[in-house]
């Protein structure tokens, strides 16, 4: 039994990339399979997958997919503004957003850019706030991402607790109310700890 592009393609798109054909029975490959992620092929009478085309990170295909973090996501359209790249995705709140280095899998705009902020401090680590004194204020959506970098707190839970402040939630924090707020959550004690004895 030959695989046909149109089943290997809608087999993909079910698992976000890799094909899984333990099993089948198939004995061979379309001549323009590309695959986003691995390929099973126990079980099955195919010898060969080296002509099969591996998507590597950031392969784009104009409204077809976007390959970013190994996940293929199928892509409505593509739109650029403020320096950042948007892909919408085909699938409601399956979207994606790049920087020019990181890529973001996101529902809205607001979480891809916000995930963005997470994954650039990240990068450069907890140390860029070691000299931040405690009544340094902030942006709600930096103090966040400041607060992930040094606990490893995730996003959901962290936007959870945010959440949660309702009408106490303000626009900006000093470090010191963040201490305090933060007293008794999930990477509070770290945080704390991490501006002890500051001024």
């Amino acid at each position: 039994m030959k695989l046909s592009i149109e089943t290997a393609n809608k087999l993909m798109k079910m698992n976000g990339g890799w094909l899984d054909l333990s099993g089948t029975g198939v004995t061979s490959l379309p001549e323009n399979l590309t695959v986003g992620g691995s390929l099973d092929l126990s079980g099955t009478g195919v010898t060969s997958s080296e002509n099969i085309r591996r998507l590597r990170n950031g392969d784009y295909k104009d409204g077809r997919y976007l390959y970013a973090d190994n996940i293929l996501t199928h892509v409505k359209r593509k739109l650029i503004a403020g320096g950042y790249t948007y892909f919408e995705g085909k699938i409601p709140g399956r979207n994606v957003i790049f920087d020019g280095t990181n890529f973001a899998h996101c529902e809205t705009r607001q979480q891809g850019l916000a995930d963005l902020r997470f994954k650039a401090a990240a990068d450069r680590g907890a140390e860029q706030y070691k000299d931040l004194p405690l009544d340094h204020e902030l942006p709600l959506d930096e103090m966040v991402t400041m607060y992930r970098v040094i606990t490893g707190a995730c996003q959901q839970g962290s936007q959870a607790f945010v959440d949660s402040l309702g009408d106490k939630l303000k626009d900006r924090y000093t470090i010191r109310e963040a201490v305090e707020l933060t007293r008794g959550q999930y990477g509070g004690n770290r945080f704390a700890k991490f501006f002890q004895n500051r001024t």
